[in-house]
């Protein structure tokens, strides 16, 4: 299979999900989880491509509302920090769109990933109007030996022979139930059934198994599962731009790095090392800073003997905010109004829509307000706060 002979209008997905600039947070997330993708364009009116709103534009909601914005300014730039209080795709995009046109060829989407840090590309005809949308595991599929029939070794499965998938635990569910008070943790949400390979594994059966698992990435592990470091797609790709352009003038086009890695045949020689982990137990907010602070999508995740224990991704952090506003409004009544706004002093009463919390009523001590805010922000699932409240006559 010549990758050469491909351009992005064969490869692309065209069934694409869009939403419009007043599309709100909580609709952003919900459609994202049930499409199964990363990054959903924003379009205007006439179907021109205004903007892309990803994961990563979303999880500083996440990482802010943990009740510690000197960690998250400390991280991030301006953007981000506005980003964390909006409520729609207008205010959450980036815009403009990094695009490509569905004639090129694939290698040039390889490259605009590769430098614009992006997993996939809204794709547009002659007049910018959206046709598809082409990702980096579309690209992967065309890469050149892929076809071939041969029987898969065990290197790309597991370097354990008959344990092709490590399941350290039962999946766990988020959920809207009386864990009150406790922050929800990455065991909560993260992927318990991991695909992962040894330090040997072949670059084919690689994509072969991030092809197969739906995955954008796969840890690479020794003995009984200590994290060596990761394989993903973005390791992948340089092979892509060399094939495209063989010999000493495709590698000139690549830094010294992924130049190196575009001539890798093992995961030792295409991983990145040492891994990026995060702990079973660590708050969600720790997961999403971690991931931003180190450009990664998905983290493999230990538990306390240091083995790998499970994968979490920013679509499980995200997965907070597909609360129900039922459990949210629930959670805050116990946690903050309970505490906060006792009646008779305070009669308050709150309400949640879109996951946005409103607190309606009167109040005596006003003061309580700003913290209320805070507590309300920690409660997982919360997009924002609003404030319908009137000072609480004294008594006479």
């Amino acid at each position: 299979m010549d990758s050469s002979r491909y351009r992005v209008d064969d490869v692309m997905t065209r069934a694409v999900v869009g939403v419009g600039r007043n599309a709100l947070f909580k609709d952003i997330v919900e459609r994202m989880e049930r499409w199964h993708v990363s990054a959903v364009p924003v379009l205007e009116g006439d179907g021109r491509v205004a903007g892309v709103v990803s994961e990563a534009d979303l999880l500083p909601k996440e990482e802010f509302w943990d009740n510690n914005p000197a960690a998250f300014t400390r991280l991030h730039r301006g953007a981000d920090l506005a980003k964390a209080g909006a409520r729609t795709a207008e205010r959450l995009m980036s815009a403009p769109a990094v695009t490509v046109r569905s004639g090129a060829p694939v290698a040039d989407a390889a490259r605009i990933m590769a430098e614009r840090h992006v997993k996939r590309l809204p794709v547009v005809d002659a007049g910018g109007v959206l046709v598809g949308v082409i990702s980096r595991r579309d690209l992967l599929g065309v890469l050149p030996g892929l076809s071939s029939d041969e029987p898969e070794s065990s290197h790309g499965r597991s370097p354990t022979p008959g344990a092709p998938w490590k399941e350290p635990c039962p999946p766990r569910e988020v959920r809207g139930d009386t864990m009150y008070g406790s922050p929800r943790t990455v065991g909560d949400v993260m992927t318990c059934t991991v695909a992962a390979v040894g330090p040997h594994a072949p670059f084919k059966e690689i994509v072969r198994l991030m092809q197969d698992r739906r995955v954008s990435a796969l840890p690479v592990i020794e003995g009984e599962g200590r994290v060596v470091g990761v394989v993903s797609e973005a390791d992948l790709l340089p092979k892509e731009e060399v094939w495209d352009a063989p010999g000493p003038g495709g590698t000139a086009l690549l830094g010294r790095r992924d130049a190196a890695k575009a001539e890798a045949l093992t995961a030792a020689e295409l991983m990145s090392s040492p891994a990026v982990t995060v702990h079973a137990e660590a708050p969600l907010a720790q997961a999403a800073r971690t991931m931003a602070q180190n450009g990664v999508r998905r983290l493999p995740v230990v538990g306390d003997d240091g083995l790998l224990a499970g994968v979490v991704s920013r679509t499980d952090l995200l997965k907070v905010f597909l609360r129900s506003d039922a459990d949210i409004a629930e959670e805050v009544r116990h946690e903050v109004v309970s505490h906060l706004f006792r009646p008779p002093a305070s009669t308050v009463h709150v309400e949640v829509n879109d996951g946005v919390v409103t607190f309606v009523g009167q109040v005596r001590d006003t003061s309580l307000v700003p913290v209320a805010a805070g507590l309300a922000r920690a409660v997982d699932g919360v997009v924002d706060v609003e404030f319908d409240l009137a000072p609480a006559r004294t008594m006479g």
